[in-house]
């Protein structure tokens, strides 16, 4: 499940990258996507490759749930925060 935030935290970094008119932040932007390429390359490859020798599904959609749900608990608890 980290992976596939990771993807979505890179994909939100290149396309708020690309958006910006700046060049200074597209270069930032790259810079952190190399970053995290290069130091978690390993760990997305092996659970990749443990995925595709044993693919269970089931566990997957499990671990996709438990994210979304911890993830909309942190979203409300922010907002609950703010409006206290």
């Amino acid at each position: 499940m980290e992976q596939i935030l990771a993807i979505a935290v890179i994909a939100f970094i290149l396309y708020f990258a690309i958006r910006m008119g700046s060049l200074l932040w597209r270069v930032a932007g790259v810079l952190i996507v190399l970053y995290l390429v290069v130091n978690y390359h390993e760990v997305a490859l092996n659970q990749l490759e443990n995925f595709v020798v044993n693919p269970d599904f089931a566990v997957l959609w499990d671990k996709i749930s438990l994210a979304a749900s911890g993830i909309w608990i942190q979203v409300t608890g922010l907002f609950q925060g703010v409006s206290a």
